[in-house]
C-alpha cells in the first residue's frame, strides 16, 4: 500500500535548540531512505517540512516508521491509488448507472 505522507516539524522547541532536533530528524529520515520503503521524498521551501511516497504494508507499519520522531513531527499519511485506478472506477460507475 502507497501512502503520500505529509510532515511539518512542531513549534515544541525552541528555536536555539534546534540544531538537536534538525540532526535526529536527518538521522531518522535517511535510515527511512535506505530501507528501500521511501519511493520518493522532498522538503518544502515554504516551511519546515516535506513529504514522502513511502510503501507499507499497513497503517500499524506506516506508524512504526513515523514513530520515532513523531513527537517532533506532525505527520497527515493519505494512501492512494493510480489515476490509472480513478479511471477503471469512473467507468465501472458510469456502467452501473445505466442499468
Amino acid at each position: 500500500m502507497r501512502f503520500h505522507v505529509d510532515l511539518v516539524v512542531r513549534d515544541n522547541f525552541d528555536p536555539m535548540n534546534a540544531v538537536p532536533v534538525q540532526k535526529m530528524i536527518f538521522a531518522w529520515l535517511s535510515e527511512l531512505v535506505k530501507s528501500g520503503r521511501v519511493k520518493e521524498h522532498g522538503i518544502y521551501s515554504d516551511e519546515r517540512g516535506g513529504f514522502l511516497i513511502v510503501d507499507a504494508e499497513s497503517p500499524e507499519e506506516l506508524f512504526q516508521m513515523l514513530g520515532p520522531v513523531e513527537d517532533a513531527v506532525v505527520f497527515r499519511a493519505h494512501p492512494y491509488v493510480s489515476s490509472t485506478t480513478l479511471k477503471s472506477f469512473f467507468d465501472a460507475f458510469e456502467k452501473s448507472m445505466k442499468k
